[in-house]
């Protein structure tokens, strides 16, 4: 029952990414990372005192890479 819904979910992830693209300005932070079978993807963290302002991702690799970032990057 749950497998169409993910099914869209993930597809609609691969095809349509949220927050992907750099962050510029003051108080902003890149964190760089490594899938170890994938290139190196960047989260990108705009932050003010009270905690993240905005947050995206930059990079380029496996879809179950981009999907997770764009997944975690939704909020």
């Amino acid at each position: 029952m749950l497998d169409p819904l993910y099914r869209h979910l993930v597809m609609d992830h691969a095809k349509y990414r949220r927050n992907h693209g750099a962050l510029k300005g003051e108080g902003v932070h890149h964190l760089y990372y490594k899938n170890p079978t994938c290139r190196v993807m960047t989260s990108v963290l705009e932050l003010f005192s009270g905690g993240i302002k905005d947050i995206s991702f930059v990079g380029e690799g496996w879809s179950i890479s981009i999907l997770s970032c764009s997944m975690m990057t939704d909020w």
